[in-house]
């Protein structure tokens, strides 16, 4: 919506807007049945179980996971795709083509195993309505290793607590604290590449609030900017232009 022009939404035009958000778990699984009836398939698919691991997918998510599923199972040269198809199809799907490092070191592993055992087990720890779905060291993507959780239930949540804030730093910082645990003090990871993602997803996290105007202060100081005269805003900006010569002049004093 934001990218159309704000001519064609004056009424009259598109009177109404509608919000369609992705499907529940009864959705998921209505969809998927449509799709995997399409499909030829084996008996270890079940509809719910796909539904239940696919959290927040889109129909169009939905529909290219069994395609990719079903490519899965045709170059292993069978004509019908299967559960571990659907599971071998989905990291692909979120997180890139699976690139396994061949030639990397114990230490590395060694590593990277107590990094994501980090993580993991701080979502335990700080945020047990997740649920983890898997956990791995194989290169995916731009990932070397990942832990892969989401909600057990779909509740909506408009508004972040503090609590639900910290907790999220603290899964994101759980890496390092699995690798100052099991690694020593002198063998750990920079954190860029490694980990570096959950704490930008933590401040991007921390920051939307601010960013979409929900804090009342924010929306009340940007209104009242928007309103200004232009007299009143040319004021403003001579007023700090005034302040900022006045500190240049007064460091510049003997």
């Amino acid at each position: 919506m934001s990218a159309l022009d704000p001519a064609l939404l004056r009424p009259g035009r598109f009177d109404k807007k509608i919000r369609i958000d992705a499907p529940d778990l009864e959705g998921r699984r209505d969809i998927i049945e449509y799709y995997v009836s399409k499909m030829s398939h084996d008996e270890s698919i079940d509809p719910l179980t796909v539904a239940n691991e696919t959290p927040f997918y889109t129909p169009a998510d939905l529909k290219y996971l069994l395609n990719e599923s079903l490519r899965y199972a045709l170059f292993e040269g069978r004509t019908y795709m299967s559960m571990r198809d659907i599971r071998m199809a989905q990291p692909e799907h979120e997180y890139g083509v699976r690139s396994p490092i061949k030639n990397l070191a114990a230490e590395d592993k060694y590593r990277l195993a107590a990094h994501e055992g980090g993580h993991a087990i701080a979502v335990r720890l700080f945020t047990p309505e997740y649920r983890i779905a898997r956990i791995t060291i194989i290169r995916q993507g731009g990932a070397h290793g990942y832990v892969r959780y989401y909600p057990a239930t779909e509740d909506y949540e408009y508004t972040s607590t503090y609590d639900t804030l910290m907790n999220r730093l603290r899964v994101a910082a759980g890496g390092k604290a699995g690798e100052m645990e099991f690694c020593g003090d002198g063998s750990q990871t920079l954190g860029v590449g490694v980990g570096w993602g959950g704490f930008q997803r933590f401040w991007a996290d921390s920051c939307r609030p601010v960013h979409d105007g929900k804090c009342w202060h924010v929306r009340a100081d940007r209104r009242r900017r928007q309103n200004a005269r232009p007299k009143q805003r040319r004021r403003d900006h001579r007023c700090q232009s005034d302040s900022r010569n006045a500190r240049t002049h007064g460091r510049n004093l003997p």
